[in-house]
């Protein structure tokens, strides 16, 4: 019977010239604060992002490849592990771990690491010299009324005046910077014993009917859809819009791992597809489908050996990187709104 595998996207290889990024040192002077002005911090963020863009270029213009196929598993396997991170974040931190070789298992920031103690006593620390890998981090700001030429309206005391929405209440607007976090590797925290307090899911459980039956209750209760097994020849499963429902392979031939990833697969077309039936084209549905029970098959360790139809994934580079962004989305709001972690 399978067990929950860790996924190994450390030794993938990529055809890209690998210009290592050290990241942030946990010197005393890294580890401040840096002030920079909007315009450094947002090209500084641009530059990140646009290195995200030539990566998945080179990856869209190569899609013939077998070797893209294997290489674009390994994202979607990390995908997998770094749920709880946005899509960018995940590309940073997956392009990360390839170019430093590095398997990062778990990460977070400085301060959370800190915040960690054992048994209120001893507190987890970033090994001293240990290099981060960045990430974007949300800023709030607040916005200021302006007039016609752009110039900041000032009130009697010359002090800026906040801009009100119609509740009155001060606007706010969301820009990024460049922020670090650290694996867990690079801290004490497994010495301490104290690990396990940041939460992560039991890899090791086996994967029976029991689990399927659970996954089954989760996705019935969260999205109202039917499920039925049935013995239906030599596909997998089927997803029937009019009737709202899925319904599985219930063949002797199939595992029970099968059926699952068939199951996600089968959700992953309810999830993206149930609202625009007319307008998708076939074989990218498809291959979205398969893309999202690839994420949440390797999120219980399952090895998924279908195809993954990445040649309709898109016909250019930005098709490419939206319909992989639409997967690791709609994985990350399923893995949440199922509460996957807790089966």
């Amino acid at each position: 019977m399978p067990t929950r595998q860790k996924a190994n996207y450390k030794n993938n290889q990529f055809k890209q010239n690998k210009s290592a990024s050290n990241g942030d040192s946990q010197s005393r002077k890294e580890i401040k604060t840096i002030f920079k002005s909007n315009s450094d911090r947002v090209q500084e963020v641009k530059e990140k992002l646009n290195s995200i863009d030539e990566k998945l270029i080179n990856l869209a213009e190569r899609l013939d490849s077998p070797e893209t196929i294997m290489e674009i598993k390994k994202v979607l396997e990390f995908q997998a592990s770094f749920y709880n991170y946005s899509f960018h974040n995940q590309m940073f931190l997956f392009f990360q771990s390839i170019e430093r070789n590095y398997y990062l298992e778990q990460v977070a920031s400085f301060q959370q690491w800190k915040s960690l103690k054992k048994d209120n006593k001893e507190n987890v620390h970033v090994r001293k010299g240990e290099h981060g890998f960045y990430v974007l981090v949300p800023v709030e700001y607040t916005i200021y009324e302006r007039d016609e030429e752009g110039n900041y309206i000032l009130d009697s005391e010359n002090e800026k005046i906040p801009e009100l929405d119609e509740n009155g209440e001060i606007k706010k607007g969301l820009t990024f910077k460049l922020g670090y976090v650290f694996d867990v590797n690079q801290t004490n925290a497994k010495e301490l014993g104290i690990y396990k307090k940041l939460a992560y899911r039991n890899n090791e459980t086996l994967i029976d009917e029991s689990i399927m039956n659970k996954l089954i209750e989760s996705i019935i209760n969260r999205y109202k859809l039917n499920i039925e097994f049935k013995n239906i020849g030599a596909a997998g499963g089927y997803y029937k819009k009019s009737e709202n429902l899925i319904v599985i392979n219930n063949s002797e031939e199939k595992t029970v791992a099968n059926k699952i990833s068939t199951l996600f697969h089968e959700l992953g077309h309810f999830l993206m597809h149930s609202s625009d039936e007319d307008t998708f084209r076939r074989d990218k549905a498809e291959g979205e489908a398969e893309g999202f029970s690839y994420i949440l098959s390797s999120f219980f360790g399952i090895e998924n050996k279908s195809e993954l139809y990445i040649k309709s994934w898109g016909n250019n580079a930005d098709e490419f990187k939206a319909t992989l962004e639409n997967i690791s989305t709609t994985a990350k709001k399923a893995i949440r709104e199922l509460n996957l972690e807790k089966i």
